[in-house]
Formats: C-alpha cells, sequence, structure tokens
C-alpha cells in the first residue's frame, strides 16, 4: 500500500489509522517514514482526527512520535 495515498478527502492512510483507534497501524504507517503532519482538506492532521474522535490511543501513538500539539487540547490524552 502506498503510505502517501489520498482518499477523495484528503485523507492519508495515517489519518485513517487515527479515525479508527489503530495505534498499531500507526507505527507501522511511521515508522515506514508516513508524513505526521499531513493535511487532509479540512487542514487536519491525524492527531487532529484522533482528538475530533477521542481516540486515546491513537494520539498517544502519534504523540510518541512527535506530532505537533501547537493549538490543541491534549490533556485529556496522558
Amino acid at each position: 500500500a502506498d503510505i502517501k495515498a489520498r482518499d477523495e478527502d484528503g485523507d492519508t492512510p495515517l489519518h485513517h489509522a487515527a479515525w479508527h483507534n489503530s495505534p498499531d497501524a500507526i507505527k507501522i504507517l511511521l515508522d515506514r517514514n508516513s508524513d505526521i503532519e499531513a493535511l487532509n482538506h479540512m487542514s487536519q492532521t491525524a492527531l487532529d482526527c484522533a482528538i475530533k474522535v477521542k481516540a486515546r490511543e491513537a494520539a498517544k501513538a502519534l504523540l510518541s512520535y512527535g506530532a505537533d500539539t501547537s493549538g490543541r487540547d491534549v490533556d485529556w490524552i496522558t
């Protein structure tokens, strides 16, 4: 699979892994150099997607890889 592929909303596989709270998929994608700060058509990163659906484990995985938390409420994640 192409880790840089995008769907009609501009979501990458990393965005989908975040939406579906899949920390293992997130780790695999990031270990293969997926862009952690890639933006979809709504200007959301994977971390934004995880926050939106309260996907705690996905958010933790993204944070462990250094996702940018600027302007985001991440207190609930830890």
